[in-house]
């Protein structure tokens, strides 16, 4: 094992290490899969709040924000979404459940699926994979990568035993590290430093599709409650439909992860939000207007108690809440209750990134322009979609066509 050259290293057995690991065995490449964690596809588990949104049926570079769309649109004529999802289920065996929007899930809506189809092809594959092992260095020795690792403890991924270090050796190398969203479970900015190495450039890692912290109001006595609802601001074309699940610390839910990629570098300072996006102003007002006694009983038989108290909160009354007037009020906080001071939650919450390695320093195959035989896919690179699908699909994109490329013709 200590003299053996793979075909290829990969750096990293997330979304893209694993597409990558699983084409280039079809191959009949040799492959080591690196991987810090205690088992692989340990984000991929995460996703979708673990229903794993694996693909999306429409793809296009205006649903990424990255620093050149130019070579994005490229990369996708060149590996068209058609292959990708070929990819997942005549090679892997995952049948699709399509929803809105074209979103693409496995069919029992369970990421562990997903991630046991990716472990069951590589158990039949020359794939070699070291578990709980980190690369902390890497080189080129002559036409041969030379990758320094390092065991990891079970449960501390950050504590490492420097003592017994190995050395593995591969004439391709991938950096497929992910990035530093998810922190607790493995999220970090080590493909980055690696890629440093090779002299590459990195651009400033921030948090994407994430919540938000909100200043103004207080909205932790709404912890906990959920609505169908709509976002606006001035800075939006179309309003924001969705889930909004009110935060001791702000909101989150899919209507705020949307805003958060909709709102990169806006820096919104506030937003309006409608809790009842289907019904109109005089709707809401001519339903309650014959119910008799306090207007915040009869609303909170068709709204969440905790939400109907919050709102009566900012009007000044004692006891009851009654006339046409204050029902007309009423309506029109629940239509455009406004909430500011937003700021977007850090990686903890983040489900990706902007930043990182930019596509200029890259070929349409993935490979790195600094180093030959070096390729950069998924997270590293500076490229980050919306929520539906879209980040785990460019990583698959980024793995088959580094994949296709190491293979050779």
């Amino acid at each position: 094992m200590k003299n053996k050259v793979y075909d290829a290293a990969i750096l990293g057995a997330g979304a893209a290490g694993l597409a990558a690991a699983c084409k280039l065995s079809a191959e009949g490449l040799s492959v080591a899969l690196i991987e810090k964690n205690h088992r692989v596809g340990r984000k991929i588990l995460s996703t979708g709040a673990g229903k794993c949104n694996i693909s999306n049926r429409n793809i296009s570079a205006d649903d990424y924000i990255c620093s050149d769309k130019e070579k994005l649109s490229v990369i996708f004529k060149k590996i068209a979404p058609e292959e990708v999802h070929s990819f997942l289920s005549s090679k892997l065996g995952i049948m699709f459940r399509e929803k809105e929007d074209g979103r693409l899930f496995p069919y029992s809506m369970k990421a562990e699926t997903a991630v046991f189809a990716f472990e069951r092809f590589l158990k039949s594959s020359k794939a070699d994979i070291f578990l709980l092992k980190k690369a902390v260095s890497a080189k080129k020795a002559g036409d041969v990568f030379e990758i320094e690792t390092v065991p990891v403890s079970f449960g501390n991924e950050n504590k490492t035993d420097s003592s017994k270090k190995e050395i593995i050796r591969s004439r391709k190398l991938i950096i497929a590290c992910g990035g530093p969203s998810y922190p607790r479970i493995g999220g970090c900015a080590d493909g980055f430093m690696l890629a440093e190495k090779f002299g590459h450039s990195v651009l400033p890692l921030k948090p994407l599709l994430t919540s938000f912290s909100v200043k103004y109001p207080d909205l932790s006595n709404l912890d906990g409650v959920r609505v169908k609802a709509s976002i606006s601001a001035p800075f939006l074309t179309e309003k924001i439909e969705g889930e909004i699940l009110f935060t001791a610390y702000g909101i989150s839910g899919d209507a705020a992860i949307d805003l958060s990629f909709l709102a990169f570098q806006k820096n919104p300072d506030s937003v309006f939000i409608d809790m009842m996006p289907d019904k109109s102003e005089k709707e809401i007002t001519d339903f309650f207007s014959h119910l008799k006694g306090d207007i915040a009983e009869n609303l909170s038989c068709s709204l969440d108690r905790k939400l109907v108290n919050f709102i009566a909160g900012f009007f000044e009354h004692k006891g009851k809440i009654s006339g046409e007037t204050a029902l007309k009020s009423f309506a029109g906080k629940i239509k455009k209750f406004e909430i500011s001071g937003l700021a977007p939650m850090g990686f903890e919450y983040a489900m990706a990134k902007t930043g990182g390695v930019p596509l200029r320093e890259i070929d349409a195959d993935f490979m790195s322009l600094k180093q030959k035989d070096l390729f950069l896919v998924g997270e590293t690179l500076d490229c980050a979609g919306r929520s539906g699908g879209y980040n785990l699909h460019f990583a698959f994109t980024s793995a088959i066509s580094c994949a296709k490329a190491a293979a050779g013709p």
